[in-house]
């Protein structure tokens, strides 16, 4: 399948992977490893936070979940982004379960959508990946599938598609 960009898509989108995601039990010290292992490059500038469109939320599992403590530190090399993340006490997560299951180690991959994220939750719940965790920052929001028994890691989807300023997916 043909996407807008006129390259073949999987149910992803075709949107280029811009992030692993390394879970870890000591953020600070995993960060600097990479760091001295790779060539850094400065964070991209971040693009100004526009107005909150929908209600803060997220759901892990299918359940609503509260705030999750968590660790996070960034490495940016040329072409990709590292997020290093230390779940921080025992809130159920993504993070928590591959961290107690795997140890540090790539947790998940991360494409960036600009065509619907609706659209791409829905053809990775159809290709038979689960959504497992979602969390809208009102400004923000990403999706986590359920990929890891067939690929060896988790797929995250970042909407960067534009949003209407009274969208809001949880009402």
């Amino acid at each position: 399948m043909k996407g807008r960009s006129g390259r073949v898509e999987g149910a992803a989108g075709s949107g280029r992977i811009v992030k692993l995601g390394i879970v870890t039990a000591d953020a600070a010290a995993t960060a600097n490893a990479y760091r001295s292992i790779f060539p850094t490059a400065p964070a991209p500038p971040e693009p100004p936070i526009p107005p909150f469109s929908a209600r803060p939320h997220r759901c892990y599992r299918g359940e609503p979940a509260g705030k999750i403590p968590l660790r996070v530190e960034h490495v940016f090399t040329e072409n990709l982004w590292f997020e290093i993340i230390e779940p921080v006490g025992d809130a159920p997560s993504p993070w928590k379960d591959h961290l107690d299951r795997h140890g540090a180690s790539v947790c998940f991959a991360s494409v960036e959508t600009f065509d619907g994220f609706e659209d791409r939750a829905e053809a990775m719940n159809q290709a038979g990946f689960a959504t497992l965790y979602v969390e809208e920052k009102g400004f923000e929001r990403y999706a986590y599938f359920d990929t890891a028994s067939t690929t060896g890691l988790l797929v995250e989807i970042k909407d960067k598609s534009p949003r209407a300023e009274s969208e809001n997916p949880s009402d």
